[in-house]
């Protein structure tokens, strides 16, 4: 039985920056093993649509509440987890997100196997 994977990320595709770059890499490799993704993200853009389907990776946007400088927000992804989160045996999260949180209180109210990858800048001393 394949394994349904619900990625959580506050961008994707076609936003081209280096967190949306990773995680398509990343379900392009792990594809290849049999697992089927689905993208939760926002609607950073309000010219793209609601739901999608991008090199056979179904993408769900929720439209944004509200934006702290290239953070943004959305109510309605906290909901559309909710609603979703029962289709899917792993919860791959990628931060830095403003979702975390609820994602996260949500998934172990419910026992959901979880995984936080932290996309960051290491900056080491001279």
């Amino acid at each position: 039985m394949k394994k349904n994977i619900l990625v959580i990320s506050d961008y994707y595709l076609p936003h081209w920056t280096g967190v949306p770059k990773v995680i398509r890499n990343i379900i392009k490799e792990l594809s290849k093993h049999g697992l089927n993704f689905t993208v939760l993200t926002v609607r950073h853009n309000s010219n793209l649509r609601e739901e999608e389907v991008i090199d056979n990776v179904k993408v769900v946007r929720c439209n944004p509440s509200i934006y702290f400088s290239r953070a943004i927000f959305s109510i309605h992804m906290t909901l559309k987890y909710l609603r979703m989160i029962n289709g899917y045996d792993v919860v791959f999260i990628h931060t830095p997100s403003v979702h975390i949180f609820p994602i996260i209180m949500i998934s172990k109210l419910l026992g959901k196997k979880t995984i936080v990858f932290h996309h960051g800048d290491l900056t080491l001393p001279s």
